[in-house]
């Protein structure tokens, strides 16, 4: 549905605006969900490029040794703990539970909006067709920033419908909807990271193998865009994964060098 959409609302935004039966003109409620840990430096810097355009601000910390909380206090008193268990979905998740706003906007304390797009994020906000469950948004590392774990423009999905309708779809042998209506839109996000997380990135992906024992598809088409030669006897003193346990499976073997060349070697 993505294309359709995306065409039908590139007309029809920039002149909309919903009404209701007293003819009453408003707009989507947006929540600010975002997870934070040790962000005291850049926390402002996200907050200040986004918080005239939120209806509700959370922000989950999941163990700060810094002032982030005292930073995100001057924004929002909902301010929540998460006991950090080297899972980004499940602090995400829990993130979203507590939002209460038509749509729910994830930024990460890294990112900002420069003026030109939050007046686009405004008009989108102003406008935002109702049968819109996803928006994606650009997601750029600007040049300073960059580095060979981002790519430097991509669409990432940004704003989500809280509570989602269910949609019978066909005349006959009908059966609910399981796409979601996508709207790729043109507001672009600046990332501007103060440092690189390969560090932590490779401890969650050495737990996530520990505990499952292999990867989502997700995470092996993503990995094995970085090919390599099987890994050499440093990475594989590097890499804390029993052996035993990788020799069972050539294609996790090959998985595996991947992670340690791309993330040590």
């Amino acid at each position: 549905l993505r294309l359709c959409v995306k065409v039908c609302a590139q007309r029809i935004l920039p002149a909309l605006k919903f009404s209701d039966s007293e003819g009453k003109t408003f707009m989507i409620k947006i929540s600010l969900c975002m997870i934070v840990k040790n962000e005291a430096a850049i926390l402002s810097r996200c907050l200040d490029s986004v918080c005239d355009l939120m209806d509700e601000i959370i922000i989950v910390d999941t163990g700060s040794t810094d002032d982030t909380k005292a930073v995100a206090a001057k924004y929002t008193d909902q301010i929540y703990d998460f006991a950090w268990n080297n899972d980004f979905s499940a602090a995400r998740n829990y993130s979203f539970s507590l939002a209460n706003m038509d749509y729910i906007y994830a930024p990460d304390a890294d990112e900002i909006l420069d003026e030109e797009n939050r007046k686009r994020f405004l008009l989108l906000k102003e406008a935002l067709l109702p049968e819109i469950e996803i928006v994606q948004m650009k997601y750029r590392t600007v040049s300073e920033f960059n580095t060979v774990l981002n790519a430097r423009t991509e669409y990432r999905p940004k704003l989500f419908k809280r509570v989602r309708e269910f949609e019978w779809i066909d005349p006959i042998h009908e059966t609910i909807r399981l796409t979601p209506v996508v709207f790729d839109s043109d507001i672009e996000i600046l990332h501007m990271p103060q440092s690189m997380h390969h560090k932590r990135d490779f401890s969650i992906f050495v737990d996530a193998f520990n505990r499952e024992g292999t990867f989502s598809a997700k995470l092996r088409s993503i990995l094995h865009i970085f090919r390599c030669d099987l890994c050499n006897s440093l990475c594989i003193n590097i890499f804390k994964i029993k052996i035993s346990l990788i020799s069972k499976r050539g294609k996790d073997c090959d998985l595996t060098a991947c992670i340690i060349t791309f993330y040590v070697c």
